[in-house]
């Protein structure tokens, strides 16, 4: 087999294998997106210095909860909230629309599988541990030595 078809070959697999572990995730992640349900919530602090995050304070089946939220800009603390909940785990609260957590979930998975991948490929060229392909002659040894 040619070294660029065992080279395509893993990096494909890892790929993969990066993608399944991630959609697992963000499967768990996008919960709130599956059962979702609103309340009102009370914004109890601001943190200016910390991306204008907040903290709120809301009520679900007569037990208290907080959640935390960017976008405290112009918010004021007693303002009223409206408060998105999974209501299978209750704790687990945004401000932002339902389908937002699951939609940067998956935005996270296409990243870890770009990135992985080929931090993994670097490394595995790097030890040599792959037949010699091009694109990464410059981080393997005998290359960079061949080049000097």
């Amino acid at each position: 087999m040619k070294p660029a078809t065992v080279n395509v070959i893993i990096w494909a697999s890892l790929t993969l294998v990066v993608a399944l572990f991630g959609f697992v995730a963000a499967w768990g992640a996008s919960s709130i997106t599956r059962h979702s349900a609103q309340t009102h919530g009370v914004v109890t602090q601001l943190f200016p210095q910390n991306h204008q995050s907040l903290q709120y304070n809301y009520t679900v089946a007569g037990k208290s909860y907080s959640g935390r939220a960017f976008g405290g800009t112009g918010r004021k603390i007693g303002e009223a909230v409206r408060v998105f909940f999974d209501q299978t785990h209750p704790s687990t609260s945004t401000l932002e629309a339902p389908d937002m957590p699951a939609i940067q979930s998956l935005g996270n998975v296409l990243a870890a599988c770009a990135i992985i991948p080929f931090v993994i490929m670097l490394f595995l060229h790097h030890a040599e541990a792959l037949p010699r392909w091009a694109p990464f002659d410059a981080v393997r040894p005998t290359s960079a030595a061949k080049n000097a």
